[in-house]
């Protein structure tokens, strides 16, 4: 009986033990999701009523490698500690935490993307010190933190999306000839936010400046001279908007800017609408926002290696085009850069590039075949929507989701293959694809199933779907 009595005691210890083990493992109640690489995206789960928060590094021993949704306006969160591990940020992850006062980063941090919205309206957050690695901001990703009066963006970030900064009324900045900016310690001029005021008549672009943010110059009517360094990677829209007076250099049927070096940085408009050809200069390296947008004459352009980037709108209503060479060397395609080039039949994208704009090919309606490269990891919304001559189109092996709208319309479009790497296809992505047949999928059923396609995409569930498909090499 004793000997009994002994085991009995030694079971219920382990099962206290074991439960409290489990207990343990997330006393604050996060809600833990499996990525498809085994590793964990944490949210708010059950922790709403807590106002500190440490995120843990590992969940049943993977890593937690993403933050996700702790959004809400109702929120009592004031303090985060985010792990070394965690490299995304996503998508309106702290949006609207009005009580959210400081972010913590361990050290060692690999964080690399701060999504979009991420910090939206974090109103009593008052600074943060963004890690070294990370190499993109989303748009919007500090809208309206009214509070916030000091940021430090590493050198490492090579993207910064549209109104990260915006209404961020608070924010001290580093002032440099006419223009305030922000960086860090070792570089203040990282990015230039904005002009002194809208009645300054020079301004000598920083040296070190990487990026030229939304705005940053629209309504500045007296701008006579610009200065634009070398050291440019980005130029966001509207950055020019509106300065009449601006003095530019003129090469080949198009107005540049530029420094004494390199007066052809930056190709900032057409001479005129009516233009029918254009060779950009050989030192070109942004084709600007709008830049030949409603030159409907225009029929042959030359695109030169040392183009980086083509802003939004760029050739937009082009619709003389009838080819486009984008050459290697080209990183970023617009918002809608050749929306409504009818004429163009086919388009070789490079690998060099890694962000092709929404709508950057809609209404393409003569367009019969387009290469997506490699490098292309999402699939932006309406890309491809109402490319009426589109028969067949393979999206590379990597891409994670196509956005809404992608090929809505696409009339002809009668094959696609679609990597098991997706794992969203967004609302409508491929509504009014009424010849659509066959769907060659590279991965199982069981992974078709758990893919997450959105409403309003009959076409697909109409189409016979081909599993295990091995592309053609």
């Amino acid at each position: 009986m004793k000997r009994k009595f002994l085991l009995l005691i030694v079971l219920v210890l382990a099962l206290v033990v074991a439960f409290g083990s489990c207990a343990d493992e997330n006393p604050q109640g996060l809600l833990f999701i499996t990525k498809d690489d085994g590793t964990y995206a944490v949210a708010i789960g059950d922790a709403k009523n807590l106002s500190r928060i440490e995120i843990p590094a590992t969940y049943k021993g993977a890593p937690v490698t993403e933050i996700g949704r702790f959004e809400g306006p109702n929120s009592i969160l004031k303090e985060v500690i985010i792990p070394a591990g965690v490299t995304n940020i996503g998508d309106l992850a702290f949006n609207a935490c009005g009580a959210l006062t400081s972010i913590e980063f361990a050290e060692n941090s690999k964080l690399t993307s701060i999504g979009n919205c991420a910090f939206q309206n974090c109103t009593s957050l008052t600074s943060i010190t963004i890690p070294d690695g990370v190499t993109s901001i989303g748009a919007d990703a500090f809208y309206n933190c009214n509070s916030l009066t000091g940021i430090n963006i590493p050198e490492s970030v090579t993207s910064i999306g549209h109104s990260a900064f915006e209404d961020c009324a608070s924010l001290v900045y580093n002032e440099y000839d006419n223009a305030y900016y922000l960086g860090n310690s070792t570089n203040p001029y990282v990015v230039l936010v904005k002009a002194k005021d809208t009645s300054i008549t020079s301004c000598t672009i920083n040296a070190d400046t990487k990026f030229i943010y939304t705005s940053a110059f629209e309504g500045c009517t007296d701008l006579a001279s610009v200065t634009v360094p070398d050291s440019v990677t980005s130029i966001d829209s509207s950055a020019f908007s509106g300065c009449k007076s601006l003095a530019r250099n003129e090469y080949d049927n198009a107005y540049y800017l530029g420094n004494a070096t390199n007066p052809y940085l930056v190709l900032i408009k057409a001479k005129s609408t009516s233009i029918a050809s254009c060779s950009i200069n050989a030192n070109a390296k942004f084709i600007y926002t709008s830049a030949f947008e409603g030159c409907t004459a225009l029929t042959s352009v030359t695109i030169p290696d040392s183009v980086t980037s083509i802003g939004s709108n760029a050739f937009r209503d082009c619709t003389g085009l009838n080819s486009i060479t984008i050459p290697e060397g080209v990183a970023s395609i617009g918002n809608r850069a050749f929306c409504g080039c009818n004429g163009v039949t086919d388009i070789a994208i490079p690998d060099s590039v890694t962000s092709i704009g929404d709508g950057a090919f809609e209404g393409c309606t003569g367009l019969t075949g387009i290469a997506i490269p490699d490098s292309i990891t999402s699939i932006g919304n309406y890309v491809f929507s109402s490319c009426q001559g589109l028969t067949d189109i393979a999206i590379p092996a990597g891409v994670t989701s196509i956005g809404d709208g992608a090929f809505e319309g696409c009339t002809a479009l009668t094959g696609i293959t679609i990597p098991n790497s997706v794992i969203r296809i967004g609302i409508s992505a491929f509504e009014g694809c009424t010849s659509l047949t066959d769907v060659y999928y590279t991965g199982s059923e069981a992974e078709w199933s758990t893919m997450g396609i959105d409403s309003e995409n009959e076409p697909l569930s109409r189409a016979t779907v081909h599993y295990n498909y091995v592309p053609e090499s």
